[in-house]
């Protein structure tokens, strides 16, 4: 889930314990799955960690490549 920035810490931690409540419930995680997600919960800075290494490694194999959307 992302929120805009500048959202209230307070905000943004009680939406993040109600998503890990739903996440904790079968019958949402074989929901999520059977659209073929796979769903982790997390705290908003472990997200904010993986977002920065996953655009930091494929922003270095779209460099290298010479990528280009068209």
């Amino acid at each position: 889930m992302y929120l805009p920035a500048g959202t209230p810490q307070s905000v943004t931690s009680k939406l993040n314990q109600a998503l890990l409540d739903a996440l904790r419930k079968p019958e949402v995680r074989q929901r999520l799955a059977l659209i073929g997600a796979e769903p982790v919960g997390s705290t908003p800075e472990q997200l904010r960690v993986h977002l920065k290494s996953e655009m930091d490694k494929w922003g270095r194999v779209i460099t290298e490549r010479g990528i280009r959307a068209d």
